[in-house]
């Protein structure tokens, strides 16, 4: 099974870190960011929904 990283372990991760990973690791990162952004999208449209 895959090791998956959540974004709050990305935060905590010195940004010199981040840029000298392999490229099997920034997948990793690359898909938690990703579905962390669209996370923020659903929950700012649930708003957006509740204001109108």
């Amino acid at each position: 099974m895959q090791e998956v990283l959540t974004f709050e372990e990305i935060l905590r991760k010195h940004p010199g870190e981040l840029a000298s990973v392999g490229e099997e690791k920034m997948g990793k990162i690359l898909y938690a960011l990703v579905h962390e952004i669209f996370k923020l999208r659903t929950e700012l449209e649930e708003i957006k929904r509740s204001e109108s």
